[in-house]
């Protein structure tokens, strides 16, 4: 078969209609959710006989990330350690999380944030809003479509609209959790679980 190039291929961008789930209520709508930038630490173990590389062997990895934002939801106080609006440093719930952009959806179980650094600067000429950070780790869950992860990604471009009925995000479905079995039905499509942890 003859190798071919300029085949123009869709790619994602963006980041929209995030939703949080607290570990103590219902999902909200997160507004101000600037980027979401995942990571993983997976590493590969190499195996030597009589001194000499014999194969290398990838190990899963734990899914982590940071989340940038404007604004953040009442609700994730309890996330990052606030309570009661300000008291500090307290201990932290764990959450759910969602998002998409313009052809996956995002869904990301069981994180904690780590400390955050905000950076506080006087008023200039130029107006320049507080940007919240935050790191956050994950313990994985059983995806019934493809064992244990914390994040799952839905190819858009794959799936029927009829299909993500179940899984979208409307007023009347905020309060219900992304159970992972509701997953079950897109085992047949591009379900990805990018970093199995």
């Amino acid at each position: 078969m003859r190798i071919t190039w300029g085949d123009i291929r869709p790619y994602s961008q963006g980041v929209k209609q995030g939703v949080l789930f607290p570990n103590t209520g219902p999902g909200v709508p997160w507004n101000g959710l600037i980027s979401v930038t995942v990571k993983g630490d997976d590493a590969a173990s190499s195996l030597y006989i009589d001194g000499r590389r014999h194969r290398n062997r990838s190990s899963p990895s734990t899914f982590s990330g940071t989340i940038s934002a404007f604004t953040y939801p009442d609700e994730f106080d309890s996330c990052i350690g606030v309570l009661s609006g300000w008291v500090m440093s307290q201990n932290k719930n764990p959450f759910g999380l969602t998002w998409r952009d313009n052809r996956e959806l995002h869904i990301v179980y069981n994180a904690i944030t780590s400390p955050s650094n905000d950076q506080y600067q006087t008023i200039g000429a130029n107006v320049n809003p507080l940007t919240f950070s935050w790191d956050f780790t994950t313990t994985p869950v059983d995806i019934p479509a493809g064992g244990y992860s914390a994040h799952v990604v839905i190819m858009l471009d794959y799936v029927q609209p009829s299909a993500l009925v179940p899984l979208q995000i409307t007023k009347m479905e905020l309060g219900r959790r992304m159970d992972p079995t509701r997953l079950y039905p897109y085992r047949e499509v591009r379900l990805r679980l990018p970093a199995r942890s």
